[in-house]
């Protein structure tokens, strides 16, 4: 596994959402804007002449999710694990949709993924794509 790639999103992380069923029955994805933002920021981020993961190359992608204390948290310092909502795998949901049809043609070949939800001065995501 020599291939990695690295992004970093910058906003604070965010679960992804359940699809909608709009006012007409028709169904809608309430994150699509959000999915679009992420997506620009992948793609400003690949190296030149990047071309997508084969389907038959299996991926390893490791994902810390950066979250700022409330202010009301004068104890929680850099560093420390945030354990409150949302739930890591909701925002490593959101992220690897994202990454469809970019990174990759499907989130399917990913064999493994690690996540991490932290306190930090910055609320942004890293995240490293191996294969």
């Amino acid at each position: 596994m020599n291939n990695i790639l690295r992004f970093t999103i910058t906003g604070k992380p965010i679960g992804q959402a359940r699809a909608r069923k709009g006012a007409y029955g028709n169904w809608y994805n309430p994150q699509s804007n959000l999915k679009n933002i992420i997506q620009k920021q992948i793609r400003d981020q690949l190296p030149h002449g990047f071309k997508m993961i084969l389907s038959t190359v299996p991926i390893i992608i490791d994902f810390r999710f950066y979250f700022k204390p409330l202010k009301s948290q004068k104890i929680v310092s850099a560093g420390d694990p945030y354990i409150k909502k949302p739930d890591g795998d909701n925002i490593e949901k959101l992220f690897t949709d994202s990454m469809e049809k970019i990174v990759f043609s499907n989130d399917n070949h990913i064999y493994s993924s690690t996540w991490k939800k932290i306190y930090s001065d910055k609320e942004q995501t890293e995240i490293e794509v191996r294969w």
